[in-house]
């Protein structure tokens, strides 16, 4: 099945990790038929900010993060399906980490 999916990504220093992650998750979802909307939280600021509409048309929504987020954007996710995991864990377990994902969206749907 396929998923419409956003992620906000971001590290504690805001570099490196927080667009290998992006890139790596794009990737991923690519390669499993869904379609995601990244945010990137990083030294350059948000590249892409997560519309209302992105929000409201996802199933779920990827957090995998270094650092919080604001309590604004924590406020605006609190009716969506979150998956939240530290940044390390994306990086060295994508792959699980989307199994896990759609695992669960599949049990929410039944």
């Amino acid at each position: 099945m396929s998923y419409n999916l956003v992620a906000i990504v971001n590290c504690p220093l805001g570099m490196a990790q927080t667009y290998m992650v992006a890139a790596a998750l794009r990737q991923e979802c690519e390669k499993r038929g869904h379609k995601l909307k990244v945010e990137t939280q990083g030294v350059f600021g948000s590249v892409y900010t997560l519309t209302t509409a992105d929000l409201e048309e996802s199933d779920a929504v990827i957090l995998a993060l270094g650092k919080e987020l604001s309590s604004d954007l924590e406020e605006s996710l609190k009716d969506k399906k979150i998956f939240k995991r530290d940044i390390k864990v994306f990086l060295t377990q994508l792959s699980k980490m989307i199994d896990q994902l759609e695992e669960e969206l599949a049990q929410q749907i039944k």
